[in-house]
């Protein structure tokens, strides 16, 4: 594989025809054979997934700590995502920055 070439996601297929409140066939096949006096989607369990973030620079000035991400492009969801989740984490006197190579 070329350097900086990124395999193309592939896309995950749709199933057609599913029965309400079913994510597939196989979980409604379940649910009413082996699994028929199971609960199906009853109560939810929150969780987080535990991540590190190093920014590219960073400095302070006048007691205000400057993050700098330098970026070509986001290349997806789950790239920009992420940085939704570390602004939810920065200090009150942390700021994150991005400087883009073409805005």
């Amino acid at each position: 594989m070329k350097k900086g070439y990124r395999k193309p996601r592939k896309i995950r297929p749709v199933e057609k025809d599913l029965p309400k409140g079913y994510d597939s066939n196989w979980e409604y096949k379940l649910h009413n054979n082996q699994l028929k006096s199971w609960s199906h989607h009853g109560d939810t369990i929150a969780y987080t997934v535990e991540h590190t973030y190093e920014p590219d620079f960073r400095k302070t000035f006048n007691k205000v700590e400057y993050l700098i991400e330098a970026k070509g492009r986001f290349w997806d969801y789950a790239e920009y995502s992420k940085y939704i989740w570390i602004r939810k984490k920065l200090k009150k006197n942390q700021e994150l920055i991005f400087i883009f190579a073409k805005p």
